[in-house]
């Protein structure tokens, strides 16, 4: 992974209010704003306008990449698209992402991790932590063999150190979606998990000193829409947040 390449996806406007990414030089900042067929789906227009965009500004899936709230999280199946080998997907989210797409084969939110695993291309295998157990329970047994879901407390060792509860089969590509984060912490526009923010950055602390990671994005941004007398706090927090993340990322 380039750790100094830093890219934000600017989908809902959420970024021109936080500051983090003013820290990393030279930050790549590419609008979104205006791509039709964004939000929650990704239709095949949407597609090929991102990934013209990420070509025209030289962006690589190899970096390190904030892609807005939850609604674009189907982004990294675009970014791991074009990466050069095969990888074990590393996610960190409260939900699998794996349902069927409620909008025919359109690429979604929900869906993006379903996608990747059924085109067999570049995610070969799956290490879930976070994802509520109920939705986990649902997720089509085809997918077993290929997948794990656990919890942040099966990646701790009796002597308190974290480590992933299962060796990665490829190289790492890495992705987090805030929303498995504690809502006493965080705001994120989705239901959330409960997990604690030192537990997550301990074990990613953990994954770069250990493991080979090829890429990482950033998910889970507060809904602009949201109410406006928590947002300013909602998104403070968020920035400070992403400013710790991102330093670790970058060691």
């Amino acid at each position: 992974m380039d750790r100094n390449d830093v890219t934000i996806f600017n989908f809902s406007g959420i970024y021109e209010s936080e500051d983090f990414y003013r820290k990393a030089e030279n930050p790549r900042f590419i609008s979104c704003k205006d791509i039709t067929g964004t939000n929650c789906i990704c239709d095949e227009y949407a597609q090929n306008a991102l990934l013209q965009l990420m070509e025209e500004r030289k962006c690589p899936s190899e970096g390190i990449h904030f892609i807005d709230s939850g609604n674009y999280h189907y982004l990294s199946e675009l970014l791991i698209r074009r990466l050069k080998e095969p990888v074990t997907l590393l996610l960190f989210d409260h939900h699998p992402d794996m349902q069927p797409s409620a909008f025919g084969d359109i690429l979604s939110c929900g869906s993006w991790v379903k996608n990747a695993l059924d085109t067999g291309e570049k995610v070969k295998q799956v290490i879930a932590i976070g994802v509520d157990k109920v939705l986990a329970a649902k997720v089509d047994p085809q997918y077993h063999d290929r997948v794990r879901f656990y919890q942040i407390e099966d990646c701790i060792r009796q002597d308190g150190i974290m480590r992933l509860p299962q060796e990665p089969s490829f190289p790492i590509y890495l992705s987090v979606d805030k929303d498995v984060i504690s809502e006493t912490e965080l705001c994120t526009n989705w239901d959330q998990g409960d997990m604690q923010s030192k537990e997550l950055f301990a074990l990613l602390r953990h994954v770069i000193r250990h493991y080979k990671v090829t890429g990482a994005d950033i998910c889970g941004e507060c809904a602009p829409a949201q109410d406006s007398n928590m947002r300013e706090d909602a998104i403070s927090r968020s920035s400070r947040w992403n400013e710790q993340i991102l330093s670790i990322l970058m060691k």
